[in-house]
């Protein structure tokens, strides 16, 4: 095996935690001795490198001292951090592996507070979106907060789609049933009218759920799961198909099947949704929820949780369903920043971003936590450990 990191000496400053703790190993220091020679370091730390430190304290160190020195070097790289440019700090990335952890300490130092919504008991949140939406409206549950969740499978979990499904709750009563007793004729046209007013019943019942749940809730939370969409093609350009109409809730890939055969059967094909769709979506997302409510908070977030199947897509490049995942949640971070970022959401002091996307796939896989399937050994399941800590740090940005 090569070692690509053999010319790496660890004389480098980003070495300075290992290096310390080898010499307290090899040395067999005192803890007062210990605590001064950590403190020393710490002063002649000056080098142009340190700037990249965050001077947060390994997890591993946890393994080797006790609660009373670890307080005591907590305490000294305090020191430290207070002493850090804020502009360092908010726009260098964290130089030092071993300072990643899931940390309050940590992810409050990687994510700017200022962009959280306010959480209190008060509060009546409502989630549309997949598990990971349904995990965070339990965690508010458990805090004694009103919240709800509007299930949906993370196939069906997309912005087109959800755009679509949203704008209904801005259509009367009549608008309504026309539209639905239509998009069920084109997806359904073989089946059984019995069968097409019962499908009907059940959907018009999801919408008057999801219109009655927002017009309850002062917080909506919109999670944003893949860019996976199936359009129609007319004579003169696409339209993207209503999946929330044919596909199945299941995740079992029999069923994916047949919903995607429903799907194409009524001519529509699966691929994925481009940028520009994607922002437009989100747009689409947003201004049906400002049409129905002025002053509720929307807050975005993106899913960390991976697609499940994306069978029959046919894309130019021959890629696999992980490189599809990929390409589907950098276009939802993208599209959704370029978003955020226009004149118009600026100006709108009811809109918020929250980053549970970026701890799950960007930092917890620095802690050396397994990050999916540590429980139930599901490679889609975020682990219950970083779950917990992406909630916990979320809520205690807030004034509660």
């Amino acid at each position: 095996m090569i070692n690509f990191y053999s010319n790496k000496k660890n004389t480098l400053p980003r070495f300075f935690y290992r290096n310390f703790l080898n010499t307290v190993k090899k040395d067999n220091l005192s803890d007062n001795d210990l605590v001064k020679l950590f403190d020393d370091l710490l002063n002649l730390a000056n080098k142009s490198d340190y700037a990249k430190f965050t001077w947060h304290l390994p997890n591993y160190y946890k393994d080797f001292f006790d609660n009373s020195i670890i307080v005591k070097l907590d305490k000294l790289l305090l020191t430290k951090r207070i002493k850090r440019s804020k502009k360092i700090s908010k726009y260098v990335f964290p130089h030092v592996s071993d300072e990643f952890s899931l940390s309050k300490e940590f992810l409050s130092y990687s994510f700017d507070k200022d962009n959280f919504p306010k959480f209190n008991n008060k509060d009546t949140f409502f989630s549309i979106g997949s598990c990971f939406a349904r995990n965070f409206t339990d965690y508010l549950k458990n805090k004694n907060i009103k919240a709800s969740n509007f299930p949906q499978s993370e196939d069906l979990n997309s912005p087109g789609s959800n755009s679509i499904l949203i704008e209904h709750i801005n259509k009367n009563d009549e608008e309504l049933e026309k539209e639905l007793k239509e998009k069920i004729n084109l997806f359904w046209k073989k089946e059984t009218s019995d069968f097409k007013d019962q499908l009907f019943e059940s959907k018009l019942s999801n919408i008057n759920i999801l219109k009655e749940s927002i017009s309850k809730s002062n917080k909506i939370i919109i999670t944003l799961g893949n860019t996976i969409d199936y359009y129609s093609k007319n004579s003169i350009n696409e339209e993207i198909a209503p999946k929330f109409i044919a596909l199945s809730l299941s995740e079992e890939i029999n069923e994916k099947s047949k919903s995607h055969k429903i799907m194409t059967d009524a001519g529509a094909y699966i691929r994925m949704s481009n940028f520009l769709e994607t922002k437009q979506y989100i747009h689409n997302i947003y201004r049906s929820l400002r049409k129905f409510s002025s002053k509720t908070e929307i807050i975005f977030t993106v899913s960390p949780v991976p697609i499940d199947a994306v069978i029959g897509i046919k894309e130019k490049l021959s890629l696999n369903a992980i490189e599809i995942d990929c390409v589907s949640k950098s276009t939802l971070r993208v599209a959704l920043n370029e978003f955020l970022s226009s004149e118009g959401s600026l100006k709108d002091n009811f809109l918020y971003y929250l980053p549970s996307y970026e701890i799950v796939r960007w930092i917890a896989p620095l802690t050396g936590i397994p990050v999916f399937g540590k429980e139930d050994a599901s490679s889609r399941h975020v682990s219950n450990i970083i779950l917990n800590a992406a909630c916990d740090f979320i809520y205690s940005q807030t004034d509660q």
